[in-house]
């Protein structure tokens, strides 16, 4: 199975989380540098950070040596709370990336989801879950891939053909029980990256962001941060 590829557009991840009951008082916005300066541009609370880069052979490369140390070694801290799934489906990246976000902020942010809606059909549904039992349950879902393709199929999407050679992939960020943790589709669990506090979810985002750039300097990287709007805006 293979879908239309997402861009790294905000009004198009806004409008498809709208589609399936993300609450309109987050939304997404670009983050425009790693500095400070852009950092303090976006509104608070920021609940998540998508990072879009592109695949080569280095960041493959360390994702496989990464995880054969976790393999070995394993990891610091995990939470059976989190929430995490597989990617089986063909360019669905920018959707699973989505799902990782607003599963997990909504762990300890409950108004980020709309009640009655398919996000919250969808969360309890795959709550508890094993991340293939949630990835074959989303293959299954007719309704998510129609609003995936209308997203998809935006003007402000660029890619419109589902055949499309794409090396652009989306993960996520977030924190969950005081740690963040990177979810990634294509890797067998969660990453963590150390202690987070959820006030600190930009901050702490950027520097595991950093370390990709750091990594792949000539690489090509786009972060969007899902946030709600100041109380004085």
């Amino acid at each position: 199975m293979q879908w239309i590829p997402l861009e790294s557009n905000p009004s198009v991840l806004n409008n498809y989380g709208t589609l399936m009951g993300l609450n309109p008082n987050f939304a997404f916005s670009d983050v425009l540098s790693t500095e400070d300066w852009a950092l303090e541009m976006i509104p608070q609370p920021c609940v998540a950070v998508l990072l879009l880069y592109k695949i080569t052979p280095t960041s493959e490369s360390f994702n496989k040596e990464e995880e054969e140390r976790i393999q070995k070694e394993g990891q610091v801290a995990s939470s059976e709370k989190i929430y995490f799934m597989k990617q089986n489906i063909g360019n669905a990246c920018g959707t699973i990336g989505l799902l990782h976000a607003v599963g997990n902020a909504s762990i300890s942010n409950s108004e980020l989801v709309l009640k009655d809606t398919f996000l919250d059909r969808f969360l309890e549904k795959t709550k508890g879950k094993l991340p293939t039992e949630i990835a074959t349950i989303l293959e299954n879902e007719k309704e998510i891939e129609t609003f995936h393709t209308v997203a998809a199929t935006d003007k402000e999407n660029q890619t419109t053909a589902t055949d499309e050679d794409v090396d652009n992939h989306f993960i996520t960020f977030c924190e969950v029980e005081g740690n963040l943790y990177e979810f990634d589709g294509r890797k067998s669990a969660p990453i963590c990256h150390g202690p987070c506090p959820s006030n600190e979810v930009l901050q702490n985002s950027i520097k595991a962001i950093q370390k990709f750039i750091s990594r792949d300097p000539e690489g090509n990287f786009a972060i969007l941060a899902l946030a709600g709007a100041s109380v004085d805006e």
